[in-house]
């Protein structure tokens, strides 16, 4: 019986692509801009994950995390501030482009519907505590939440299995459901051992991205249909 349902946040919750597409290109601009780098805008941006006007599922700008952002920059520049000014340059874009975020459709209602029927309901992300309570508080849903797993409530990231340790004390990890867009959230409910993973076409993550899910449906709304699909023969 599962008794948790943990949601990743951008490309499951959030629309994802519409916001974060132009915050990657300009960071790219702000980097090469504050740092004084020669490299060509385009080559950066793939490198970090842009495709032409796609995100790259597996790219760091779909992954969140300073470290992955890190490995590729540093071989630009060698200055010591650049972890620290990647992580004031994300919390600087998440509150400014805050006003276009957009929840995908029918989330809030499912969310809504699991706490009615007595589920517990967690979001894990990559990015900060501050700027995930702002977004769920802008859609008047952090009160459905139990537990916020953060880049700064817990010394690991996505897709290590570590990050489950803080919903142990709600659950056991067979009794999660992890739901994600991307190929490393459903490699951290994996590693992590959890009850079922389950997959979200919504964002950045296809088909075959996804392949190792459990189960691979279109947004969050497809869950539940009179009942959960984890309910269902």
């Amino acid at each position: 019986m599962y008794k948790l349902v943990l949601f990743d946040k951008d490309g499951t919750l959030l629309n994802f692509e519409k916001v974060w597409l132009a915050v990657g290109i300009r960071f790219v601009d702000d980097f090469i801009e504050h740092f004084n780098v020669s490299e060509d805008r385009l080559t950066l941006q793939r490198k970090i994950g842009i495709d032409g006007r796609k995100i790259n599922p597996n790219g760091a700008l779909a992954s969140g995390t300073a470290k992955s952002y890190i490995k590729i920059l540093s071989q630009y520049t060698q200055e010591a501030s650049l972890q620290t000014w990647i992580d004031k340059q994300m919390k600087y874009y998440a509150h400014q482009y805050a006003n276009r975020f957009e929840m995908i459709e029918g989330t809030d209602k499912i969310i809504k519907q699991l706490k009615q029927d007595g589920y517990m309901v967690g979001m894990v992300t990559n990015d900060d505590l501050a700027s995930s309570k702002r977004f769920l508080d802008q859609f008047d849903l952090l009160c459905y939440f139990d537990i916020l797993i953060t880049n700064d409530s817990q010394p690991h990231q996505k897709p290590d299995a570590r990050v489950l340790i803080p919903a142990l004390k709600y659950a056991r990890a067979e009794e999660i459901i992890m739901i994600g867009d991307t190929p490393s959230d459903i490699l951290f409910g994996k590693q992590a051992e959890v009850g079922l993973t389950i997959g979200v076409l919504s964002g950045t993550g296809g088909q075959s991205d996804l392949k190792d899910a459990d189960l691979i449906i279109e947004s969050v709304d497809a869950i539940y249909k009179g009942d959960y699909i984890w309910k269902k023969d």
